[in-house]
């Protein structure tokens, strides 16, 4: 079956952002990278009316791809997702991950960040936060995109997961 909207959850750096760029090559889907749309240096800058306008935006399309957790507007997604690919990478693996995407784009423009919010140093409460993910929010974000709403999904707990789900999406989802 060939799945139209897609979600990629997980942890940062398991590899959301480089799985929905393979993705797009494969199905020729719109992505959605959400840091690029609402990643801020301070929470308090968020206009969330804003950000849930846009998300709004986002899924209304036909076939599309969106990675990212944004958890306060996860329901919006949730409603018109039809599977959803949770990355479940081992912590260890997203540390090292995250900390090679930044000294690969230290002092550039990422094409999944806003504009003008480059990244100079290793930010380590953001380190922090990946190394507590799956103890603070990883059952939070399963239980409420998977187990609640049952849609259809794959895990991806490694590399080899990885690999194998896009081989079976360049097979049998054309």
């Amino acid at each position: 079956m060939k799945y139209k909207r897609i979600l990629i959850l997980g942890s940062p750096g398991s590899g959301k952002t480089t799985l929905s760029l393979t993705l797009r090559d494969i199905l020729k889907y719109d992505v959605y990278h959400l840091d690029k749309y609402f990643r801020v240096r301070d929470e308090k800058e968020i206009d969330y009316d804003y950000v849930r306008g846009k998300m709004r935006e986002f899924v209304s399309g036909d076939t599309w791809i969106i990675e990212g957790n944004y958890m306060k507007t996860l329901d919006i997604r949730l409603k018109r997702a039809d599977f959803i690919i949770f990355m479940d990478l081992p912590t260890e693996i997203c540390l090292k991950q995250a900390k090679e995407r930044f000294e690969a784009t230290k002092g550039q423009q990422r094409f999944d960040a806003p504009l003008n919010l480059i990244d100079y140093e290793l930010d380590y409460s953001f380190m922090d936060y990946i190394a507590n993910f799956k103890k603070e929010y990883r059952d939070y974000l399963y239980e409420e995109s998977i187990v609640k709403t049952k849609l259809p999904h794959v895990v991806l707990k490694s590399h080899l997961d990885i690999a194998i789900f896009t081989k079976e999406v360049t097979v049998s989802w054309h």
